[in-house]
């Protein structure tokens, strides 16, 4: 059910309706005001526009770095239990073969 959720972001009021948790909601407003803040603070930019569109780059930027960490994480992991598989394959191989040669050696006594 989605709810209404007042926030404040760069001095403006904003009340949306969301199905999301409001204090999560108000969580991304804040983190999204405290980049605001700090880009007005490290840099020139005069105009409110400049900073919230640079604190827009910089959120898109730590989403495509999350992501693509998050993919090469994905990938070692299949890597890994690929070769683990591999290692069973053979481990599990070897020792077929050496219940094959005891059984014969059964047989044969």
């Amino acid at each position: 059910m989605k709810q209404r959720v007042e926030m404040k972001i760069a001095g403006q009021v904003y009340r949306i309706a969301s199905e999301l948790d409001p204090d999560y909601v108000k969580s991304l407003a804040d983190y999204l005001e405290r980049k605001i803040e700090r880009i007005q603070k490290r840099t020139r930019i005069g105009n409110l526009t400049g900073a919230i569109v640079l604190a827009a780059l910089d959120v898109t930027d730590e989403l495509h770095q999350e992501k693509a960490q998050r993919e090469k994480d994905n990938k070692e992991q299949q890597k890994a239990q690929q070769r683990s598989r591999g290692e069973l394959a053979s481990h599990l191989k070897r020792l077929t073969k050496r219940m094959d040669r005891a059984l014969a050696d059964l047989d044969s006594n």
